[in-house]
């Protein structure tokens, strides 16, 4: 017998991926084990409390290398892990919490951060450690921050210039690009005339608007 098309071998593959509502089971699959991953890592919660309240630092970096939340709260105090750990004393738990992306800002309960909490508690080498910590995190946000900045500045140089420098610049850089005889530059031609003739158009209307000087 012919064997089959590759078209058929496809929709028969992709027929067994369906359920019988006709949803991808593939799909179904993902979700269901991310809520598998999601529920373990609720169960593994109280361990990370326990560890960073010890300062068991490489227990603590080997759970929030499973996915853990460093920012993760115990109930009452309201403190995170990187409070816990500063006040354990142990710097290798502290620097676990922090290398994972913790928040050092974030406020307990009484008002405290991890370095507050850190120097009250006469663990002053900790609360410098929370104090100069720069994460990649604060380095990504910066960087972002600064993009951003040049964007907006950049638009406001662009509309300072205004529509026909620009039509003129995206030109010359087409031409420089492609060549003087490139068709593409022909739509760019027809709207930098367009925007001079408009512009003409609007200088004409101001002079005639214009009261006539005095004699």
């Amino acid at each position: 017998s012919a064997a089959p098309k590759p078209e058929a071998r496809s929709a028969s593959a992709a027929n067994e991926n369906k359920d019988a509502d006709g949803a991808d089971v593939r799909d179904r699959d993902y979700v269901d084990a991310q809520r598998k991953r999601e529920a373990l890592r609720e169960q593994l919660h109280p361990a990370l409390l326990i560890a960073v309240r010890h300062g068991h630092g490489a227990l603590v970096s080997y759970l929030l290398g499973l996915g853990l939340d460093p920012d993760l709260r115990e109930r009452g105090s309201g403190k995170t892990c990187l409070h816990l750990a500063a006040a354990s004393g142990s710097i290798a738990a502290v620097r676990s919490v922090l290398e994972n992306g913790a928040d050092k800002t974030a406020r307990c309960a009484a008002g405290n951060d991890a370095q507050t909490l850190a120097a009250a508690m006469g663990h002053h080498r900790i609360a410098g450690v929370i104090s100069s910590w720069v994460s990649a995190w604060d380095l990504i946000r910066a960087r972002n921050e600064q993009v951003a900045s040049a964007l907006d500045q950049e638009a406001v140089d662009a509309g300072s210039r205004g529509p026909i420098a620009l039509l003129e610049s995206a030109l010359a850089q087409k031409e420089a690009l492609f060549g003087p005889t490139h068709p593409g530059l022909i739509p760019q031609l027809e709207r930098l005339a367009t925007a001079r003739a408009t512009q003409r158009s609007l200088d004409l209307a101001v002079e005639l608007q214009a009261p006539a000087p005095q004699v």
